[in-house]
């Protein structure tokens, strides 16, 4: 049976998706932690890189951010058990700021991660609790 190309599903409600296939090899499960971090201006900051792959890891071969964030690469091999790490500095200009990471898997397979640092003047964070 062949698979219709477009499903609608009823609005608010829970639909379970399940798909037959295969991954491609050399792919390989990667994260940011965070994905998404907001900042005080002049502020330094390390995000983590994580893999949850036994085989195999990955290569950090750039990083692309928008101007008034400096982002670089500290730990450019991350494999299972050795997380990587990036350090940011936020600039002296409040705003969003997108960012993209490109690694390279033990096969030569590119992969690509982003987010977002938000960069705020001091006073303009939320008060904590």
């Amino acid at each position: 049976m062949s698979a219709p190309g477009s499903y609608t599903c009823k609005p608010y409600s829970q639909t379970l998706l399940v798909f037959d296939g295969t991954t491609t090899p050399g792919v390989v499960d990667w994260s940011i932690d965070k994905d998404a971090l907001m900042m005080v201006t002049g502020s330094h900051a390390v995000l983590s890189l994580s893999t949850g792959n036994k085989h195999g890891g990955i290569y950090i071969k750039s990083i692309d951010v928008q101007a008034g964030v400096t982002m670089t690469a500290q730990q450019t091999r991350v494999y299972l058990g050795h997380p990587g790490t990036i350090a940011v500095t936020a600039g002296t200009d409040p705003g969003f700021y997108h960012f993209t990471v490109t690694g390279k898997t033990s096969t030569g397979r590119a992969e690509s991660q982003s987010g977002w640092i938000v960069v705020g003047v001091p006073g303009s964070l939320p008060a904590r609790p």
